[in-house]
């Protein structure tokens, strides 16, 4: 690990995040004699001679951190903010990042089991949110996640940890954009901003929820709000992460990309924190939303893909039945005719989602979901 001031990981910063994040704030590439470095000036309102700042010609040189450090420390300086901000202005550069720190008490060290809890909250929180943002906005989602939902939740990567507490921040890259600043309208988000920004915004606004709810002991400002915040599964996620906490912490930061306009709303978010007395809100929330969310018998139309494939020769009749795992009512039964039998089993092949409609019912002592009378099947 390569340190900086404040014992901070410079070890991700390359030079072209920093060339980049230079010229994106107005820093202009000055010629220099010397290919060994790279010098840059900022115009300086209130003196004759621009503000200057420097970086190694090559990333390879082995004064390469040093000197990253020393600009680091120049350019903080000069913007009039702490060493650790500038450092997240540039890591932030065309990605969000959300940091998740557990508070510890003195020198303590979470266990192995609550680490594990820990992250597999955020990994949840993550996954869950993206479900949302690709199949809408559903109180509950049963089952495992779709495959291109798992891939989209890849995307984001871990960053630097942090001294004095146990966590993490998540970095989540957006690409490049042809124009500086994009604004996010908020009535067409789904075609504007990247999966990757509403995967965030969600979290966060669900986070903000929760903590509006601790405030007014009440889970309705988390379950009234899971169209744009925290549905069943994503209560779930942020439960686990706040289990076995005893009297300790969680604060939340983001730092939105400065090539993509936060919304409105979360633009200047403060940190948010989260005690264990969230637990029972969130634990409230979850579950009035999976009660809400409990479907009945009758006509349905269901979503998702095929999973298993049964056919069964007999000798009057050809039993062929599918499994579908619907995107809110998970494993479904359903029995075809040769013609959509045929469809959906193209369509498992393919790993492409049918549509099909009929009958629901529920059958024996587990439950088991059944769809009869199946009809208008259509590969997605």
């Amino acid at each position: 690990m390569i340190k900086g001031q404040m014992d901070l990981d410079l070890s991700p910063i390359q030079l072209d995040d920093m060339r980049a994040y230079l010229h994106a704030t107005g820093w202009r590439q000055s010629d220099y004699a010397n290919p060994r470095l790279l010098v840059y000036t900022y115009p300086d309102p209130h003196g004759e001679r621009p503000f200057v700042v420097t970086l190694p010609g090559n990333q390879e040189f082995l004064d390469y951190y040093s000197r990253l450090d020393d600009t680091l420390t120049r350019l903080a300086a000069i913007e009039h903010v702490d060493y650790v901000d500038i450092l997240r202005k540039i890591q932030s550069f065309r990605r969000d990042v959300i940091s998740a720190r557990l508070m510890l008490d003195g020198k303590a060290y979470p266990s192995m089991d609550r680490a594990a809890h820990f992250i597999q909250g955020m990994r949840d929180l993550i996954t869950s949110a993206a479900w949302m943002e690709e199949r809408g906005n559903h109180k509950l989602f049963r089952g495992r996640p779709p495959a291109q939902v798992s891939a989209q939740a890849k995307q984001f990567q871990l960053a630097h940890t942090f001294q004095g507490s146990f966590g993490f921040t998540i970095e989540s890259a957006l690409g490049n954009f042809n124009q500086p600043l994009i604004v996010v309208d908020e009535a067409h988000r789904s075609t504007v901003a990247p999966l990757q920004r509403r995967v965030l915004v969600r979290i966060i606004r669900g986070l903000r929820s929760t903590e509006r709810a601790v405030q007014k002991n009440d889970s309705r400002e988390i379950s009234g709000h899971y169209e744009q915040g925290f549905n069943a599964n994503l209560c779930n996620a942020a439960r686990i992460m706040l289990e076995e906490m005893d009297e300790k912490e969680i604060r939340y930061d983001v730092h939105w990309s400065i090539d993509l306009q936060a919304p409105d709303d979360l633009a200047h978010i403060e940190q948010i924190i989260l005690q264990r007395n969230a637990l029972h809100l969130l634990e409230e929330a979850e579950k009035d939303l999976r009660n809400s969310a409990d479907v009945q018998e009758g006509p349905h139309k269901l979503i998702g893909l095929v999973t298993h494939l049964t056919h069964n020769e007999r000798k009057d009749n050809t039993v062929r039945s599918i499994v579908l795992e619907d995107e809110t009512l998970g494993p479904v039964t359903i029995f075809l005719d040769a013609k959509d039998y045929e469809s959906a089993g193209k369509a498992h092949f393919d790993n492409l989602r049918i549509a099909v409609s009929g009958y629901l019912v529920f059958q024996g002592k587990t439950q088991k979901k059944f769809l009869n009378n199946a009809h208008e099947l259509m590969v997605l």
